[in-house]
């Protein structure tokens, strides 16, 4: 029996997936977040062992030395971490660890290995493309500071930079006013600043709030609208800069959007369409992924050994991954 594990992590989760070639799962577990740029590294390793560790059923723990290659995506990971640390952490061998940043894993997972775009935002966000002639291009990824334009985080930000505009100036508060406060238990606007400084991972404090603003402009809030609009703008923008260095096929460009960004919907969507029509005359196909990113770094693991899935083992591994995990992931709409 031959094995594969592929571990997905960044700034809101953690998966492990233990598979064979065949599709066929031997174990699947999700943790916390694991992104060491913006938490401290030995939780971030904490909550990849405790995946890993979840992952490991009665079965697979006794054939740990079946796994043939284990691919590790998180950014940041591979500077932060030994491979003979996660030699000792895993128990695994130190020639069967690969580890990179989510990018690669993001775009096989979306797009199968075919030319198109992928927009993922999530905590963070980035746009890589593969042309036809498998020249891949990407752009974002830059961190909170210097961008993740339209991730979470970003409209957490505009949310927040909202509810004190409208404070400062005596204006008619937003509906995120009240949702913000609420969620946060704190009483005053004033708060918010304190609110922030007692949590040391401002990026997923902020990024949590991407949910509110969802559900602010669900219920007509236009402040909130406003907000999601900007970041479909942003990530259409971000997107365009991977497109104009790609020889895409003609016609519409296939867009995969992925990460939690796509619970937004029509809301997110629509802006991300409109800008391509009306600031690149460019119309595009947007489509959700075709597999979940931790199926992307499996499948990276099995192109370490020159193996690649045929197309039943992958409808294969992505119905189990579906039954174990009780999540649905649609091809192409």
């Amino acid at each position: 029996m031959t094995l594969f594990l592929g571990i997905d992590g960044g700034g809101s989760k953690t998966e492990a997936l233990i598979a064979a070639e065949d599709g066929r799962i031997y174990g699947w577990q999700k943790t916390g977040p694991s992104n060491p740029l913006f938490m401290p590294p030995a939780k971030a390793l904490e909550n990849v062992v405790a995946a890993v560790e979840g992952a490991m059923t009665a079965q697979t723990a006794i054939m740990k030395q079946a796994i043939t290659q284990a691919c590790i995506c998180i950014p940041g990971f591979e500077k932060q971490f030994s491979k003979e640390s996660l030699v000792r952490s895993l128990g695994v061998g130190i020639e069967q660890i690969s580890m990179m940043g989510d990018e690669r894993s993001t775009l096989l997972a979306a797009l199968g290995g075919k030319a198109g775009i992928v927009i993922a935002a999530g905590t963070g966000s980035f746009a890589i493309g593969r042309d036809e002639q498998n020249n891949i291009k990407s752009a974002g990824g830059w961190g909170p500071i210097l961008g993740d334009e339209g991730s979470g985080y970003d409209m957490g930000r505009q949310a927040l930079r909202a509810i004190v505009t409208q404070h400062e100036n005596n204006a008619p508060t937003t509906a995120l006013t009240e949702a913000v406060c609420s969620l946060w238990g704190i009483d005053r606007v004033q708060d918010i600043r304190l609110y922030l400084n007692s949590h040391t991972n401002f990026q997923q404090t902020i990024s949590a709030l991407a949910p509110l603003v969802l559900e602010c402009a669900q219920k007509g809030d236009s402040t909130a609208k406003t907000i999601i609009r900007r970041a479909g703008y942003s990530l259409a923008d971000l997107s365009y800069t991977v497109i104009k260095q790609l020889t895409m096929p003609d016609g519409p460009v296939k867009i995969a959007v992925s990460g939690g960004i796509r619970n937004f919907g029509d809301l997110i969507t629509d802006p991300i369409r409109n800008r391509f029509k009306e600031e690149y005359q460019i119309e595009v196909n947007l489509c959700e992924p075709e597999f979940p990113t931790v199926i992307g770094a499996l499948l990276l693991a099995m192109e370490k050994v020159a193996l690649f899935p045929g197309e039943k083992a992958l409808i294969t591994l992505k119905e189990n991954y579906e039954r174990i995990t009780g999540v649905e992931h649609g091809i192409s709409r």
